[in-house]
C-alpha cells in the first residue's frame, strides 16, 4: 500500500472509529483504480472486508462484509458489491467475492479438497463447480441454487469437450436423474 508508519497509525485509527474498536489489525490491502479493499481484524467482531472509494486515511468505508460464503455464492457476492459500492471496478468486485468464497469451507470431506482451477455455472437450478484438484482429477460439486443451502454433492468427472457439449449440461442432467453415456 506504500504508507508510512504514521499513515498506518492514522489508517488504523480511522477504521477503528468506524468499526468501534480500539485495536484494529490490517491483514490485507488490495487497491485498483483509486478503490481500496482492506481486510481487517477489529477484535470485536468477525474479520471484515471494508471497501473504500476515496482516501482510506480520511474517508468512510462504503460497504463492509464479514463472515463467509460458499463458492456457489461468488456471483451473488460480486453483484452485491457492485450494487453496494457503485463504480467499483469489475475486477475488484470479483476479487473480493473470490476471497470471501475461498475462506468459506464446504462441510465434511469437501473442505479438504484443494482446487487449482475451477469454473462455475448455474444449470437447471443447480450451482455447479468443476475443478481440478490436488489429486490430479476433475471433480464437480453440486448445490441446489433455489431455497435454503443443502449439503453439496460431489462427483468425479472426465474433462472431455470433444462432443461440443459443456460438462455442466451433462452434470446437471446426471443430477436430475437422466441417464446418459457421455463418460
Amino acid at each position: 500500500m506504500g504508507l508510512t508508519p504514521e499513515q498506518i497509525i492514522t489508517l488504523k485509527a480511522n477504521i477503528g472509529l468506524q468499526v468501534d474498536s480500539d485495536h484494529v489489525d490490517i491483514e490485507d490491502v488490495y487497491q485498483e483504480q483509486g478503490w481500496s479493499i482492506i481486510f481487517i481484524d477489529s477484535h470485536n467482531a468477525d474479520k471484515s472486508y471494508l471497501v473504500f472509494s476515496d482516501d482510506v486515511l480520511t474517508s468512510r468505508y462504503i460497504t463492509r462484509w464479514s463472515g463467509a460464503a460458499t463458492i456457489f455464492e461468488r456471483a451473488k457476492l460480486t453483484a452485491q458489491f457492485k450494487k453496494e459500492a457503485p463504480g467499483i471496478p469489475e475486477h475488484s468486485a470479483h476479487c473480493i467475492a473470490w476471497h470471501i468464497a475461498e475462506q468459506g469451507k464446504l462441510p465434511g470431506v469437501y473442505s479438504s479438497m484443494k482446487f487449482h482451477s475451477s469454473d462455475t455455472g448455474d444449470v437447471l437450478g443447480d450451482e455447479i463447480m468443476i475443478g481440478f484438484t490436488d489429486d490430479g482429477n476433475y471433480w464437480a460439486v453440486f448445490q441446489h441454487a433455489e431455497g435454503g443451502l443443502m449439503q453439496p454433492v460431489i462427483v468425479p468427472v472426465k474433462r472431455d469437450r470433444s462432443n461440443g457439449i459443456s460438462p455442466f449440461v451433462y452434470l446437471a442432467t446426471w443430477r436430475h436423474g437422466v441417464n446418459f453415456t457421455a463418460w
